[in-house]
């Protein structure tokens, strides 16, 4: 049995003094076994013997501020009583003994302690040790592993290789030792020791040659610039803090939209960096770092620069719009209406802000221009013998290749334009509306891509929203992405795009009803259902699929 006394902490005597106790005074000792420093979630016992002159006291404890009830006490004997606690892992704790004697007014201190759990320490790892560019000293640090919840004690050891002398630096955390306090050479074997109460640990030996441990200074980016050529080159330039040879650097960067680094690796030896020359995106924010190392197996490196921030130049579009056209009314003269609609570039397409559009048609190898426009539509008035118009998008740069959009066809040459056939439609609750079709029949040519028309009108309104989306030609199905709420109308047309002309639509309906209201006589799920048609037919239900 271990019995110990130990002087009260500073909070146990307020404890005592807020229960009227003026002078403390242990009638008796409170020890734990099997120590007052235990691991983690072992079994202990808290024992409590007294020597107050009662006869009679009876004795109880207060465990960290809570009462213990009488029944987890074991009377040992008169004077002593035992509490036993199983996988105990409450880091600190406090107890206090008491008595309880009749013929006293007050209860009677007895006395109290103090105890912990915790863990024995971990083997340090990852030890590592280096000298910055124009430090003088070495900075040592490690990972301590699990936290223990007691006081533990590291100490760092250095035994020089070529003396034999060893020297010892206790610290908590990491360490910087005056290299005026190392004499015995180079060569060293460094190694961390922890310890505490629960026991002793050590970190693997580091077997190391101080000259290796030099990180070089840190180097600095000056400038970066793009050339103004047909194909635009950016160049980063940056310059070696470094008065140290055989140091092997390296360059990274990132357009700041993105999380992927890319590196660029230098072995060179002169005081200022190469010009490194990058194909970047047009417009684009970018960021840059670099960072230098001694040509050595295991040496360090210095710290990432600071980070450059720069914006490349803008450039041309560098990809062909999509267009589409809605036919409107034609006149009496023979010429028509048409609603181009265009679908803005992506920003790494647009290279650039996009200061407007440009529809224009040829004529006799001329371009005639026909509108000008920052909108995404503009409506013009085309001839019968225009087949085609083209449209551009530009910026301060220049302008996109034109996209092609053919806006008059003979209506006997429709037949050489097959139509996408069997469209099916239906409602998922998650991505919208499914649509899908298929290719023509006994296609004769290559169908460059399809367009996606559809329109909402609302029962009791007339006007019309064109939306459509282009779908690449080996695909046969896309979805309209939205909610849909009830009194929607949507009218859908499939077009297959051709190189020299456009298919007739290939089309179908779909309605979001409340059938109560439209069947008030019978007896369904009053939630609103989706009504798709393409033939004229009408059912209901959650999916519903039609065929042309």
């Amino acid at each position: 049995m271990v019995r110990f006394k130990v002087a009260v902490a500073l909070h146990i005597l307020f404890s005592w003094i807020y229960r009227g106790v003026s002078n403390v005074h242990c009638s008796g000792y409170v020890w734990i076994e099997p120590a007052p420093v235990i691991q983690m979630g072992l079994n202990i016992s808290i024992n409590c013997h007294s020597t107050v002159n009662c006869q009679m006291a009876k004795l109880y404890m207060m465990l960290n501020n809570t009462h213990i009830e009488d029944k987890l006490l074991t009377t040992i004997n008169k004077t002593t009583v035992q509490l036993q606690l199983h996988d105990f892992r409450k880091p600190y704790s406090i107890v206090l003994c008491y008595a309880k004697c009749p013929s006293k007014a007050a209860d009677m201190i007895v006395c109290g302690t103090q105890f912990f759990a915790g863990h024995p320490p971990d083997s340090p790892t990852n030890l590592t040790c280096v000298i910055y560019e124009h430090s003088d000293h070495l900075t040592c640090a490690w990972d301590a592993g699990k936290y223990t919840y007691i006081s533990t004690n590291y100490i760092l050891y250095l035994k020089s290789l070529q003396t034999g002398e060893e020297k010892a630096f206790p610290s908590n955390a990491a360490i910087n030792i005056s290299l005026s306090k190392l004499q015995g050479g180079k060569l060293y074997s460094i190694w961390v020791q922890a310890k505490n109460d629960l026991g002793t640990a050590h970190s693997d030996h580091l077997q190391v040659n101080l000259e290796d441990l030099v990180i070089p200074a840190t180097p600095v980016i000056t400038n970066v610039e793009t050339t103004d050529s047909s194909a635009p080159r950016t160049i980063l330039h940056w310059k070696k803090q470094t008065s140290m040879e055989n140091v092997y650097c390296e360059e990274r960067y990132k357009a700041l939209a993105d999380q992927t680094w890319h590196m660029k690796e230098w072995d060179i030896n002169v005081t200022k960096g190469p010009n490194r020359e990058y194909s970047l995106e047009s417009n684009t924010e970018y960021e840059f770092q670099v960072r230098c190392r001694l040509i050595l197996a295991k040496s360090y490196w210095s710290g990432w620069s600071a980070p450059f921030i720069y914006t490349t130049p803008e450039a041309a579009p560098s990809k062909i719009l999509d267009v589409w056209r809605v036919m409107g009314p034609v006149y009496t003269n023979g010429s028509q209406e048409v609603m181009v609609l265009i679908k803005p570039l992506a920003p790494k397409d647009a290279r650039g802000r996009i200061l407007g559009y440009t529809v224009f048609h040829e004529s006799r190898g001329e371009m005639v221009n026909l509108c000008n426009t920052s909108d995404t539509q503009c409506k013009v008035l085309v001839s019968p013998a225009m087949r085609t118009v083209h449209v551009t998008a530009y910026n301060s740069k220049g302008s996109s290749m034109p996209a092609s959009i053919t806006v008059t066809q003979e209506h006997s040459n429709f037949n050489d334009f097959l139509s996408p056939t069997n469209m099916q439609i239906s409602h998922d609750d998650h991505r919208g509306v499914s649509v899908k079709w298929e290719l023509p029949k006994y296609i004769g040519r290559s169908v460059l891509w399809f367009i996606v028309e559809w329109i909402f009108a609302a029962q009791h309104n007339q006007q019309h929203d064109f939306l459509w989306k282009k779908v690449p030609s080996q695909d046969t199905f896309t979805y309209i992405e939205g909610d849909l709420t009830e009194g929607i109308h949507m009218n859908i047309s499939v077009y297959a795009v051709y190189q020299d002309g456009i298919s007739k639509p290939c089309p179908g309906q779909l309605y979001l009803v409340d059938l109560v209201k439209w069947l008030p006589n019978t007896s369904i799920d009053t939630d609103p259902v989706i009504i798709a048609t393409a033939t004229g037919k009408i059912s209901y239900g959650k999916k519903i699929v039609f065929q042309t």
